[in-house]
């Protein structure tokens, strides 16, 4: 049998990670109360550019 890539503990701390990461571009984007379909439409694929887009953004 193939060992595991990542321990129980190390993929949970990845979890724990990623998550709150992954939606930070979203967060960013709603509390300048702009619209977040693009910025998680970039975020599935392209983190950098979701966050890059959710900075530029201007608040209403």
């Amino acid at each position: 049998m193939p060992e595991d890539v990542m321990g129980d503990r190390a993929f949970w701390l990845f979890l724990a990670v990623a998550i709150p990461v992954l939606f930070f571009p979203v967060g960013i984007a709603l509390w300048k109360g702009r619209n977040v379909g693009p910025v998680i439409a970039l975020n599935l694929a392209f983190w950098p550019a979701a966050l890059a887009l959710a900075l530029r953004t201007r608040r209403r």
